[in-house]
């Protein structure tokens, strides 16, 4: 039951960093065993932070199910 998520990840992304233009582009996602957790990584833009990315986690917890970002606040 894989999903795309990726412009819902993309969003929050860009809502977390603050700016659209802090966040790169998409360079992957990654289902867990199940297909139902997946962690959806962003290039990051922001100055002194070369190399880094931004992780977008999105839950469906059945197929019916709307999609839902895990945070960390």
């Amino acid at each position: 039951m894989k999903f795309d998520a990726t412009d819902l990840a993309l969003s929050a992304a860009i809502e977390t960093a603050g700016a659209k233009e802090l966040v790169g582009a998409f360079i992957s996602v990654e289902f867990d065993d199940e297909d139902r957790l997946a962690n959806y990584l962003f290039e990051s833009n922001l100055p002194g932070y070369n190399g880094w990315r931004w992780s977008v986690t999105v839950t469906k917890i059945d197929a019916d199910a709307h999609l839902y970002i895990v945070t960390g606040k």
